[in-house]
């Protein structure tokens, strides 16, 4: 039997394939340095375990939990945040084709590529209302 794919676990039977490092990008972009407003967002979906433990799988990502989660938060910064974060995104991206392009987070104890940072991204926007 096959191992079993890396996602990113959205709820509702959604999820986000995760392409896993095969060799050491020469550049990642450091999520915690910036976007470090996201970390309140991240702490309120840190329901399942602990990032340290088990890196992003620890966060409740699904809807349910997004929508509890912005009822905390100071969703005007929240909104700036993920929006640089997209647009430092896209710049990296293009700063490193041909060679795809990842994400880190020490916070989250997590390395994205380029595709599935971009969709976590979106995912928040879309359920948080930003």
């Amino acid at each position: 039997m096959g191992a079993k794919p890396q996602s990113i676990d959205l709820g509702n039977g959604q999820s986000i394939p995760i392409q896993l490092l095969t060799s050491w990008p020469e550049k990642m972009l450091d999520m915690d340095a910036s976007a470090p407003g996201l970390a309140p967002l991240w702490d309120a979906l840190e329901t399942i375990c602990v990032t340290g433990c088990c890196g992003i799988d620890a966060l409740d990502l699904s809807p349910e939990q997004l929508t509890t989660a912005r009822s905390r938060l100071d969703v005007a910064v929240i909104r700036q945040q993920l929006q640089q974060l997209q647009q430092l995104q896209a710049l990296q991206a293009l700063l490193s084709r041909p060679d795809p392009s990842f994400v880190s987070s020490q916070r989250l104890n997590q390395y994205l590529d380029q595709d599935a940072a971009q969709q976590l991204v979106s995912h928040l926007q879309h359920h948080l209302g930003t």
